[in-house]
């Protein structure tokens, strides 16, 4: 059987299915995915979409991390979040966390947001290292932190994920064999 795939001066020509099929030459796949996000709280003092950063851990031994971005604000609060690749091989559902954590004696560039384990965010308004003591808990204004000067926004909006075994089947997996263009061969 030849394929029609002509890339360049070769041709690609259907060669038989590979190892991962079934008897039957189908392809059949399952992995646990993360498959919806529910926004718990929707935070607030979010000026854009851009700003707002998602750290994905946890959940197993995933093979490939998921991926999710906000699409929008409402009320500088999160509105929607999307999935934006939703990983595999999960175990569990991963924990997500809107914004990096403050730590201490860190270098943060300016207009990094830091989340404080009280559920307020902070916004660099001037980038440096932060101090070796505890992280800011002011709730309006400014204050500094070793050379940082964070401005209070708000609050950390909260996102959780849920996860599902998600199967791909009947696909039918081929190889391909390359051939000059005034080459033939059929099966």
């Amino acid at each position: 059987e030849i394929a029609s795939c002509l890339v360049g001066s070769e041709m690609c020509i259907r060669d038989s299915p590979s190892t991962a099929t079934d008897s039957a030459g189908v392809f059949t796949y399952s992995s646990s995915r993360v498959n919806a996000l529910t926004i718990g709280t929707a935070g607030s003092g979010i000026a854009n979409t851009s700003d707002v950063d998602f750290f994905i851990s946890g959940g197993g031994t995933p093979s490939a991390q998921a991926a999710i971005k906000t699409t929008t604000l409402n009320n500088g609060g999160l509105s929607t979040v999307e999935i934006v690749n939703p990983g595999r091989g999960y175990g569990s559902a991963p924990t997500i966390k809107v914004f990096r954590d403050h730590t201490v004696s860190t270098q943060f560039a300016v207009n990094t947001i830091v989340a404080h384990t009280n559920g307020k965010i902070y916004k660099a308004t001037i980038g440096g290292t932060s101090g070796a003591a505890s992280p800011p808990t002011h709730t309006s204004g400014t204050a500094t932190d070793g050379g940082i000067t964070w401005t209070f926004l708000g609050t950390r909006p909260v996102v959780t994920a849920t996860v599902a075994a998600t199967s791909f089947k009947r696909f039918k997996s081929v190889s391909y064999t390359h051939l000059r263009a005034d080459e033939t061969r059929g099966n």
